[in-house]
C-alpha cells in the first residue's frame, strides 16, 4: 500500500470519528455508512488514478465522481426532496427519525469534507491543517443542540487527528530509516499515538468541565462597574426561535401574565437596531420621571432553568431584583445586567424576585398622549440617511386620520398586527434597512423582530422616540403560575410618550404569538386574555398566502450555511492574498512606504511559489535568490533591493517610480523559472498567508508590524 493510500484511509477514519458528533441530531445512522461509501469510492478511484500516474486534474476528477454520480441519480427529484427534507426538519425535534433527505444531504456534505481533508493532507502535504475541518461537525451540534453535546466528541476528533499525524510521521520516519527498521518505528509511533490519545481524552474532559455553557464555572473573566461589553440579545432571539428543540426555560408566579424584558436596542443605523455603550449603576433602579413614592408596585417570583444570559428577565418597569450575584442596571434602558466573573451564564438555574412599578397605561391614556422627550440627545429619534423615503410616506398615509402621537402609535401598531402581514421565520433575520424595506414594501412576511423594528422605524419618522426590546412572551398559564419556553423569545417596541414614559407596544399579530397585542385595552382583565400557546413559533407560513405552511428551520440553514462557510473558508486565503497585493501596490502613498510594501510583496510572491526567503540584507537576499531566477526577475529583484536600502538608510527620500513594474517582473520570472506551473491548491492556500510569521508581521492595512 502506498503512502498516499494509507494516509487517505487515516483521513477517512478521522472523518467518520468526527462525524459521530452529529449523532445527537438524528437517531438514524445511515448517513455514516453512505458517507463512508462515498469517501471510500473517492479513495479507490484516486488511488487507481495515482497508480496510473495520471495528472493531478484527472486524479481530482476521479475523486469527485462518486458525489457527482449520487447527485445525478437524485437530480430529477432533488428539488422536491430538498423541500420535503426542509418540512421534515421543521416539524421534528432532535434526535430526528430516519429520513432519506437528511441522510443523503448529511452524507454528501461529509463527503465534501473528506475532499477538503484530502486536498490539505495529500494535495498540499499539510496534514496538520486538517484539525479545524474535523471540528466542523461538532460545531454544528454544539450550535444546534448544545445541551446534548458530550466531551467524548472532543476525544474522538483528537483520536482521529492523532491517527492522521501518526500515519504521516510513520511515512516520514520510514523514508529516512529504510524498510529494515520499520518495525521499531511502527512500535514507537503506536506508543506515541496512544499516549497522545490519552492526553487528548484527559484534555477534553478538563476542557469540557471548564466550558461555561455547561456548568457556569468557565474561565470567563468579568468586568467591574460600568464599561461592560454586553452581548447582542437579538442574536440569541433568532437562534432561540429557530431552535429544533423547545423546552421550558423560565417559570414565574404572578397574578397576571407578564412580558419578561431583557434588553433594549436604542441605536438605529443601516445595519439595524443595536445596543449602545453604557455605564452600569447599582440596584435599585432609579424611578422613571414622574413616578410618585406611593406608586403601586407588584412582585414577580421567577425561576430560570437552562438559559444562559447576562440579561435578567424582568417585568417592566423594574424597581428592585432580589437575587444572587452581582447585578447592575443600565440607566438609559433600565435593563438589569450581570457583572463580574462568568456573567454570561448568570441566569442559569437562578431564582429571584422582582419588584416592579405598575405603570401600564390604558389605551385611552395612550391615545391622548403626545410624544415626549426621553432626554437622550435624540438617540431614539435618529434615522439613517439611507432610509427609504417611501417608509416615511407610508407612515404618514397610515396615520392620516389620527390627531395625536398616541393615536398614531396605536394606528401603526394595529396596521402591522392586521391581516395585511404574515408571521414567518423563513426570511432574513435582523432589522437592517434592506430587511425592513422588504418586510414593509414587498413581502410583508417576517417574525417578531421585523414587526418591532418596523414599528420603531415608522414611529421615528413621525417624531416619536422608539426602541426595540428583546425578551420573552408571558408564556402559558399553569396551576402554579406561568411557564415560558425557549421559542417564546420575543421582540416588541417601546415608545416614549409625554406623561407616560416608555410604553410597550407589540405589533406582532396575536395569532402568531398567542397573546393580545400590548398595550391591553382598558376594559380588559386577566380573565379576558386568550389562552397563551406554548410557543411563539407556532406553524407559520413560508408564504403569506399559505397559513398552513412550515416556518424557517435551523438544520437546513445549517447545511446551507455550512456549505457557504466551507466555500468562503476555501477562498479566504486567496482573497486575503489578493487584497494584500492590492493594498501594497496601490499608488499615491508615501514613497518609502510604497518601496517597503513592494519588498514585502516580492517576499510573499517568492514564498508562494514554494521557495524559502533567505535571511540577510535586501542585497544579500537578492543575490542569493537571483541564482534561482531568470535574468529579468533577478535584475528586478536587485533593483528593488537597492531601493529598499535607500528608503531605509539614505538621507534623501527615495522615489517609488517603477516598483509595481519591478514586482510584476519578479512574478513573471518566478513563473518562468518554475516552468509556468502554479499548483491550484498552492494558489488557493498561499503559503505567505498560511504561515504564522505572516500573521505576526501584518496588521491588515498594508504595513508591517516588524521586519
Amino acid at each position: 500500500m502506498k503512502d498516499t493510500e494509507r494516509l487517505s484511509l487515516a483521513l477517512l477514519v478521522a472523518l467518520l470519528l468526527a462525524a459521530l458528533a452529529l449523532t445527537p441530531l438524528t437517531s438514524d445512522r445511515s448517513y455514516l455508512g453512505l458517507a463512508a461509501v462515498l469517501a471510500g469510492s473517492s479513495i479507490g478511484l484516486g488511488a487507481i488514478a495515482r497508480r496510473w500516474r495520471a495528472p493531478a486534474v484527472v486524479v481530482g476528477l476521479a475523486q469527485v465522481t462518486p458525489g457527482a454520480v449520487l447527485l445525478l441519480f437524485y437530480l430529477p427529484r432533488l428539488p422536491r426532496l430538498a423541500a420535503e427534507t426542509a418540512r421534515f426538519v421543521a416539524t421534528s425535534v432532535a434526535p430526528m427519525t430516519h429520513h432519506l433527505g437528511v441522510a443523503l444531504f448529511s452524507a454528501w456534505l461529509l463527503w465534501v469534507l473528506y475532499l477538503v481533508l484530502d486536498s490539505l493532507a495529500i494535495g498540499l502535504q499539510r496534514p496538520g491543517w486538517v484539525f479545524p475541518v474535523l471540528l466542523l461537525p461538532s460545531l454544528i451540534t454544539a450550535l444546534i443542540v448544545p445541551q446534548r453535546f458530550h466531551p467524548i466528541w472532543f476525544f474522538l476528533i483528537g483520536l482521529g487527528y492523532v491517527g492522521v499525524l501518526a500515519t504521516d510521521t510513520y511515512h516520514a520516519l520510514l523514508s529516512q530509516a529504510g524498510s529494515s527498521s520499520s518495525r521499531p518505528i511502527r512500535r514507537g509511533v503506536v506508543v506515541a499515538t496512544l499516549l497522545t490519545a490519552m492526553l487528548a481524552l484527559l484534555g477534553s474532559l478538563v476542557g469540557f468541565g471548564l466550558l461555561p455553557d455547561r456548568n457556569g464555572t468557565g474561565l470567563n473573566p468579568g468586568q467591574g462597574n460600568g464599561g461592560v461589553q454586553l452581548g447582542d440579545p437579538s442574536l440569541d432571539l433568532i437562534r432561540n426561535l429557530r431552535s429544533p428543540t423547545d423546552r421550558v426555560v423560565i417559570t414565574y408566579r404572578s397574578e397576571e401574565p407578564r412580558y419578561l424584558r431583557m434588553a433594549a436596542l436604542s441605536a438605529f443605523d443601516a445595519n439595524g437596531f443595536h445596543l449602545v455603550a453604557t455605564d452600569l449603576l447599582g440596584l435599585p433602579v432609579a424611578p422613571p420621571a414622574g413616578v410618585a413614592a406611593s406608586q403601586r408596585t407588584f412582585e414577580t417570583s421567577i425561576a430560570v432553568g437552562d438559559l444562559s444570559s447576562e440579561w435578567l428577565p424582568v417585568p417592566w418597569v423594574p424597581k428592585q431584583a432580589s437575587t444572587d450575584g452581582d447585578w447592575r442596571y443600565d440607566p438609559r434602558t433600565n435593563a438589569v445586567v450581570a457583572v463580574g466573573p462568568n456573567r454570561k451564564q448568570a441566569t442559569r438555574n437562578l431564582r429571584y424576585t422582582v419588584t416592579s412599578w405598575d405603570l401600564e397605561p390604558s389605551r385611552a391614556a395612550i391615545a391622548a398622549a403626545p410624544a415626549g422627550d426621553p432626554r437622550d440627545g435624540g438617540l431614539t429619534l435618529q434615522l439613517p440617511s439611507e432610509l427609504n423615503p417611501q417608509l416615511t410616506a407610508l407612515a404618514e398615509k397610515i396615520v392620516e386620520d389620527a390627531d395625536t402621537d398616541g393615536e398614531r402609535a396605536l394606528a401603526l401598531t394595529d396596521w402591522l398586527a392586521s391581516d395585511a402581514f404574515a408571521y414567518s421565520l423563513a426570511g432574513q433575520p435582523g432589522t437592517t434597512l434592506e430587511t425592513l424595506d422588504d418586510f414593509l414594501l414587498t413581502s410583508r412576511s417576517g417574525y417578531c423582530e421585523q414587526f418591532a423594528g418596523s414599528l420603531a422605524t415608522l414611529t421615528r419618522t413621525l417624531g416619536i422616540p422608539s426602541r426595540v426590546v428583546i425578551g420573552f412572551l408571558p408564556g402559558a398559564r399553569t396551576d402554579d403560575g406561568f411557564e415560558v419556553s425557549l421559542r417564546q423569545s420575543h421582540a416588541w417596541t417601546e415608545l416614549y410618550l409625554d406623561g407616560l414614559g416608555w410604553v410597550s407596544f407589540d405589533a406582532t399579530p396575536s395569532g402568531a404569538t398567542g397573546v393580545t397585542p400590548s398595550p391591553i385595552a382598558p376594559d380588559s382583565s386577566p380573565s379576558d386574555l386568550p389562552a397563551v400557546s406554548p410557543s411563539e413559533e407556532s406553524p407559520a407560513p413560508l408564504e403569506p398566502a399559505d397559513p398552513d405552511g412550515s416556518n424557517g428551520t435551523t438544520l437546513p440553514l445549517a447545511w446551507v450555511g455550512f456549505t457557504v462557510a466551507a466555500l468562503l473558508a476555501a477562498l479566504a486565503p486567496l482573497t486575503v492574498r489578493t487584497g494584500r497585493r492590492w493594498l501594497r501596490l496601490r499608488p499615491g502613498r508615501d514613497p518609502a512606504v510604497m518601496v517597503e510594501d513592494a519588498w514585502d510583496e516580492a517576499r510573499d510572491t517568492v514564498v508562494d511559489t514554494g521557495l524559502d526567503w533567505p535571511r540577510g540584507t535586501p542585497r544579500q537576499v537578492a543575490a542569493e535568490l537571483g541564482e534561482r531566477l531568470d535574468i529579468d526577475a533577478a535584475s528586478a529583484l536587485g533593483e528593488l533591493a537597492v531601493l529598499v536600502e535607500q528608503a531605509r538608510f539614505a538621507s534623501q527620500p527615495v522615489g517609488p517610480a517603477g516598483v509595481t513594474v519591478l514586482v510584476g517582473r519578479i512574478r513573471g520570472g518566478l513563473r518562468a523559472s518554475r516552468g509556468g506551473r502554479h499548483h491550484p491548491v498552492r494558489r488557493l492556500l498561499p503559503r505567505s498567508v498560511m504561515q504564522w510569521n505572516s500573521v505576526v508581521r501584518w496588521n491588515g492595512r498594508g504595513r508591517r508590524l516588524g521586519r
